[in-house]
């Protein structure tokens, strides 16, 4: 199954789910849609479900993606909460690393385990 992207109306959020092989093509496709909403709506952040992915690409791979959405329409302000259902290991570690890249390179990018707390971070005034 392919990711899907919508719009939370109610939270302003542009809501990513993935599943299966989290690839850099389907992140560019998603990152089309993405732009779209922004253009059109009013976004407070982005929230990005990888609990169904079965592999992720490189965490570099991830921090370039997530840097090119900044260049485009997305203001760079826009949070971005990635959850995991993974609270330890390598795929964790790397992500980590996305986390701290994202961090030095501008970009308000965080990592959770706990949907409520990820949507709370990316409602939460700047």
């Amino acid at each position: 199954m392919p990711e899907t992207v919508s719009y939370n109306q109610v939270d302003k959020i542009v809501e990513v789910r993935s599943s299966g092989h989290l690839t850099i093509l389907k992140l560019t496709t998603s990152k089309e849609e993405v732009e779209r909403l922004f253009s059109e709506n009013e976004v407070n952040g982005i929230f990005i479900d990888v609990r169904d992915a079965r592999s992720m690409p490189t965490s570099f791979s991830l921090v370039d993606s997530v840097e090119a959405t900044f260049q485009s329409t997305i203001s760079q302000e826009t949070k971005f909460a990635l959850l995991m259902t993974q609270t330890e290991g390598e795929v964790v570690r790397e992500m980590r690393l996305v986390e701290i890249a994202g961090r030095h390179r501008g970009m308000p990018f965080r990592l959770f385990d706990d949907e409520e707390k990820a949507r709370q971070w990316l409602l939460d005034s700047q």
